[in-house]
């Protein structure tokens, strides 16, 4: 793998990346039971039989974000960046004898609103750029060609007759130096033929990922996140009440709920009742929910 293809994987989905780089498939395979043991001691509410999980992971890392790609001897370590209700976790996967494996996965933090609209505002970053360049190079090149064809109007040219018909005139008469004196007059840049390829390619790029950061948007808004019941009875302990979240699917472990409600001092401010909450809640959602009077 060259430094330019290491180069744009940075920023694309992982499905994106091996479409493109023909690289193998990511299935249920590259996880082990262990892995899922892992897995679930992080991401809570994920299925409890080992084959979904695997085929719910294997969807998420297809989703994942490519965050950073480095040289481990023979291998390639891959930094993924993946969303799971509302929060964020990478995930590093290594390639080797065009081999994936999983290798950990580590929390990250909750997405913020500000996180999430960068994703458009980097777009929109985008947009600008590849305006700038219409305006900038596209723009200038219409006008330097007008100009050419006034310079070709004033030189001597065969006679009618002897120009074959629908065929384009022959401008290989003309100078370097007629063509930068035109460019000049109209304060034009001329840019070599691999640079405009280039900037072809890039545009291309950035079309692309426009159009996978849409379809990643469009999946995250049809997949409805579920709504768990849960209910807590008049002098139920906080233990109690964090081991019911748990079995619910609302925290990752019993012990970290439970420390929270300590460190927050509001186990003296959870109100009793019947509560319908987002499997997606983060957990100061589930604080705001329990304690709001």
């Amino acid at each position: 793998m060259n430094r330019k293809l290491i180069y744009n994987a940075l920023g694309i989905s992982m499905k994106h990346f091996i479409a493109k780089n023909e690289y193998p498939s990511i299935d249920s395979s590259i996880i082990s039971d262990k892995n899922c043991e892992e897995i679930r001691s992080h991401l809570y509410g994920l299925a409890s039989d080992d084959a979904k999980l695997k085929e719910q992971m294997v969807r998420l890392l297809s989703r994942g974000i490519i965050e950073e790609v480095r040289e481990k001897e023979d291998a390639y370590i891959f930094l993924l960046n993946i969303t799971y209700k509302s929060e964020h976790y990478l995930v590093e996967l290594k390639l080797k004898q065009f081999e994936w494996s999983f290798t950990s996965l580590h929390y990250v933090g909750e997405a913020s609103k500000v996180k999430k609209y960068s994703v458009y505002a980097g777009l929109a970053t985008l947009m600008i750029g590849f305006i700038a360049f219409l305006f900038f190079y596209l723009v200038p090149l219409q006008s330097l060609t007008q100009e050419i064809e006034h310079v070709i109007d004033h030189q001597e040219l065969p006679e009618p007759q002897e120009i074959k018909e629908n065929n384009p005139i022959d401008v290989s008469n003309l100078s370097l130096d007629q063509i930068e004196n035109a460019a000049l007059q109209h304060q034009h840049k001329l840019i070599p033929i691999t640079e405009y390829d280039e900037l072809n390619q890039t545009i291309m790029e950035l079309k692309e990922r426009e159009k996978e950061a849409t379809e990643k948007n469009q999946t995250s808004v049809m997949e409805a996140p579920e709504k768990v019941s849960i209910t807590i009875r008049p002098g139920m302990q906080s233990s109690e009440i964090a081991t019911l979240m748990y079995e619910a699917g609302l925290a990752r472990s019993q012990k970290e709920i439970s420390q929270l409600f300590t460190e927050l001092q509001i186990h003296n401010k959870i109100r009793a009742g019947t509560f319908e909450i987002s499997t997606d809640a983060t957990y100061f959602d589930l604080i705001n929910i329990l304690t709001k009077q």
